[in-house]
């Protein structure tokens, strides 16, 4: 016999849902986004708010944006930010190296192969001049040093004079 006189499995009372503690309040007219009853961000192609409570994107200040962005990066972006950090920290040791007395200055070009700056392979671009292709330092000899092209290729990116004849 079937006992048809059993409450069901799922609960019949009323509940309510209920926001975390930590978790404040939205609205959608305090989202970065929100411009003139249409979302501005990129990624609803709609162009229809979907509502605060339903973005994945919803920020009320650049700052959270922001924080927002970062902690979505994959590990190949994180990986090309450092990459980019490091090459920024190069900067002031590549002008320190355009300035300085150095005795590489007197040898010729082609006895160079690795960067004085980074220590990565140097590869010949024109005449005498040759490039590191992972911190972009140029290295060239003086007599090739005020040729147009050369002066086209190296614009204002510091540059290590060689070949100088010794006082």
């Amino acid at each position: 016999m079937v006992e048809n006189n059993r409450l069901p499995d799922t609960p019949w009372h009323v509940g309510y849902a209920k926001k975390q503690e930590d978790d404040p309040r939205r609205h959608k007219a305090r989202c970065i986004h929100y411009r003139d009853g249409q979302c501005g961000w990129k990624a609803n192609y709609s162009g229809k708010c979907l509502g605060s409570s339903h973005c994945m994107d919803y920020s009320e200040s650049l700052e959270d944006f922001k924080k927002l962005q970062e902690s979505r990066k994959t590990a190949e972006q994180i990986e090309r930010d450092n990459i980019d950090k490091y090459k920024k920290s190069l900067e002031p040791k590549k002008e320190q190296l355009e300035r300085s007395n150095n005795p590489y200055k007197y040898r010729k070009c082609s006895e160079l192969n690795r960067c004085l700056v980074c220590d990565e392979h140097l590869y010949k671009e024109k005449y005498s001049l040759k490039r590191c292709r992972y911190c972009g330092m140029f290295y060239v000899d003086i007599d090739d040093s005020t040729r147009d092209e050369i002066m086209d290729i190296v614009k204002a990116d510091p540059i290590f004079v060689m070949n100088i004849k010794r006082k």
